[in-house]
């Protein structure tokens, strides 16, 4: 394990190209982008194993280096997105690294044995279900994460300005809770968990996704053109995970500032399965898009996440859905990502 100190970490591209080249291994989940982004420690020794392993060994270690990967990712996810900055977040992997404080049996991650070492110290080894372990600990701690369970998550992550609070981590929360995600009837607005690959988004693919690249605020950051003023009463508020979207990256300058009944129109549209039935859509709605509206219709792509949000259920957008919604997201997001920590 290779420590940095700015709160970075990456499979390097060489040893990446490599792998894959070497194992025809491709990262089947958003792992490699987020982890060079947003992590404190590099899964070195994982790599190294898979790299050296014997032709018999080779697809496991290259699993255990997958674990490895995301282990850490869901780690610095759930932890980034429950509190305002990084909170010391590096201590947690430089403690886990020389093993002096851990909370678990886990022996050292590093290379070799801290110099400081004392006569006697456990020899650095590595342990896939120890990582695990040692990081579910740790974020449950009342003296390191405080997240106790995923209602302790939720009720911390919901109310945060996930936005400014941090873009990558927001995009790869809202991955997750999208992933096989379906819109749910019952409560509109809402996704939940649909059948397996439904609607695959928390992928290699997906991360790359051009329908999915581009952050939109659906109450726009200033309160123009009629939207409810409740929504600004805390200027947070249009940042909570609750009001962003993931949509197409050419589409997002057609949303603007535009007032809910036209964005809920573009998004209905948006989410449509065919360019034909997107040009209906925006026809039906009675709202005049001018010479857009053939453009519009064009960037269509079959997403359940807008087609909820698109809903003429709902009526009103305010800081009642918000809330409501971010709660869902965050719901499906840790039922996603926890798991890798399993």
């Amino acid at each position: 394990w290779t420590m940095t100190t700015t709160w970075q970490c990456a499979l390097p591209s060489n040893r990446r190209s490599r792998t894959e080249a070497t194992y025809g291994w491709n990262a089947e989940s958003a792992l490699i982008d987020y982890v060079n982004s947003n992590c404190s420690t590099n899964p070195a020794r994982h790599n190294s194993a898979a790299l050296s392993a014997s032709e018999d060994d080779r697809l496991n270690s290259v699993r255990e280096l997958e674990g490895a990967l995301k282990a850490i990712a869901a780690f610095s996810a759930l932890w980034r997105a429950s509190r305002r900055g990084t909170e010391n977040i590096d201590q947690e992997y430089r403690d886990i690294l020389t093993g002096g404080s851990n909370l678990t049996d886990l022996p050292p991650l590093a290379r070799s044995p801290n110099k400081d070492a004392v006569p006697g110290a456990r020899a650095p080894a590595v342990s896939l279900e120890g990582l695990k372990a040692e990081l579910r600990a740790r974020l449950a701690h009342s003296n390191h994460g405080r997240i106790t369970d995923k209602d302790r998550f939720i009720a911390d992550a919901s109310a945060l300005p996930a936005y400014t609070n941090g873009v990558t981590i927001a995009r790869f929360l809202l991955l997750a809770a999208y992933h096989d995600a379906i819109e749910d009837d019952d409560f509109p607005g809402l996704i939940k968990k649909g059948r397996s690959a439904v609607s695959p988004c928390l992928t290699y693919e997906g991360f790359r996704d051009t329908r999915l690249l581009s952050m939109e605020h659906i109450a726009p950051r200033d309160g123009s053109n009629g939207w409810r003023q409740e929504i600004y009463a805390n200027r947070e508020n249009v940042h909570r995970i609750g009001n962003l979207v993931l949509v197409q990256k050419e589409a997002n300058s057609s949303f603007s500032s535009r007032p809910w009944s036209e964005k809920r129109a573009l998004y209905f549209a948006l989410s449509a399965p065919s360019h034909s039935e997107a040009a209906k859509r925006l026809a039906a709605s009675g709202i005049d898009f001018g010479g857009r509206a053939q453009e519009i219709a064009q960037q269509s792509a079959h997403m359940s996440h807008l087609a909820a949000i698109g809903s003429n259920k709902v009526a009103e957008w305010d800081i009642e859905i918000i809330t409501r919604r971010s709660a869902r997201l965050l719901e499906l997001a840790w039922d996603q990502i926890y798991a890798w920590l399993l």
